[in-house]
């Protein structure tokens, strides 16, 4: 989807074929990466063309937007661990209808007013699961990976320390760069690109990553999808859009789950998946991602540590090695979504949502 200065990796959800061929309405369900760098323009576009009221942020902080339009047209809600709790918990037979106006769910949100929602994914349950994986099948590995995270953090703070004497060395043509400057970025970009090899390896690649997302952080899961159910069952004219930070992991298995729940085709939702990787290894990504220069991949990088491409794209071997894994470790997807609350009234819900609606 072109048209945006500042928001990357973003694409409409319809258009795919769901149950009994009828195709996904388009301008419904969007994904994006972070949208805090919307331009002034993206942000009318959105708001104004595409009619998005409301934006699902699935990192763990909220970051402000780069020139505070995005606020200033989006009410940033937080959501405490508590309020996160009301929405985990909130009708879990999924038969509260109408859905009640009382004031009293935060999650309920007006018609017509517009929000930019934080759903965090990442929970201390999720954390717990990181570490178990860790200390449980690689001890070792912790042990190789925190040293090279200190020097990493040691020699990104001497170059911020020098940034300004060595600005100004470089801006006098007689003096030549610094050789302390080129050591030290040098061992920084080692340590970068070792920590996330190292880091890849010991979780069995982005696909591990993914597992330990789906198996400790369920409850999370079901939280953001019945949040956007009844966002779209409130607001039945108007459109939601759902990211992370680079729009394509954590987004990226939230748009895989909505596409199964709508009956989409597994390779069509393997498709969608896959886009994000010519974005995910490529220089928009850096931006997104605020990355330095010289820890950013290439081709040279990528055959040095052939993990990176994985961990910063989006292969379609990933996905469809997490939907062949859920079919063993639950029966299928849909499975899946039963064993986390999402079950099969609920997709009826979001079926009716999204599927009664025409595209725009």
């Amino acid at each position: 989807m072109s048209g945006f200065e500042s928001l990357f990796n973003v694409r409409d959800l319809g258009g795919k074929a769901g149950k009994d061929d009828a195709d996904v309405p388009s301008g419904v369900l969007l994904r994006s990466a972070a949208s805090d760098l919307m331009t002034p323009a993206d942000v009318r576009r959105l708001r104004d063309e595409m009619h998005v009221t409301c934006i699902v942020d699935l990192r763990s902080k909220m970051v402000p937007s780069a020139e505070n339009s995005l606020d200033d047209v989006y009410t940033p809600c937080k959501p405490d661990d508590a309020m996160m709790k009301q929405l985990i918990e909130y009708d879990p037979a999924g038969t509260i209808k109408p859905i009640p106006d009382d004031g009293k769910h935060w999650f309920l949100p007006k018609t017509g007013t517009c929000r930019r929602v934080l759903l965090k994914i990442v929970s201390a349950n999720t954390i717990r699961g990181f570490l178990t994986h860790f200390l449980m099948n690689f001890p070792h590995t912790f042990l190789v990976l925190l040293p090279l995270f200190l020097i990493k953090k040691l020699t990104s703070l001497i170059i911020e320390y020098n940034r300004t004497k060595w600005e100004i060395q470089a801006d006098k043509r007689d003096q030549p760069p610094s050789a302390l400057k080129a050591k030290v970025c040098a061992v920084r970009s080692w340590c970068h690109f070792e920590l996330v090899n190292q880091f890849m390896r010991s979780m069995g690649g982005l696909a591990g990553l993914y597992k330990v997302f789906l198996s400790y952080g369920g409850d999370r899961m079901c939280a953001v999808l019945k949040y956007i159910t009844m966002h779209l069952e409130r607001n039945g004219k108007e459109s939601l859009m759902f990211h992370c930070q680079s729009g394509k992991d954590r987004t990226g298995l939230i748009a895989a789950l909505l596409l199964t729940a709508l009956h989409v085709d597994t390779e069509h939702v393997i498709q969608d998946y896959a886009v994000s990787h010519a974005f995910g290894c490529g220089p928009s990504h850096r931006v997104v991602l605020g990355i330095a220069e010289e820890l950013w991949i290439n081709k040279d990088i990528m055959m040095r540590y052939p993990l990176l491409e994985e961990y910063y794209g989006a292969p379609e071997a990933t996905i469809r090695g997490i939907h062949d894994w859920m079919r063993t470790e639950y029966g299928s997807v849909p499975e899946y979504l039963d064993s986390i609350g999402f079950h099969e009234v609920w997709r009826h819900r979001l079926h009716i949502a999204v599927m009664m609606r025409e595209s725009k």
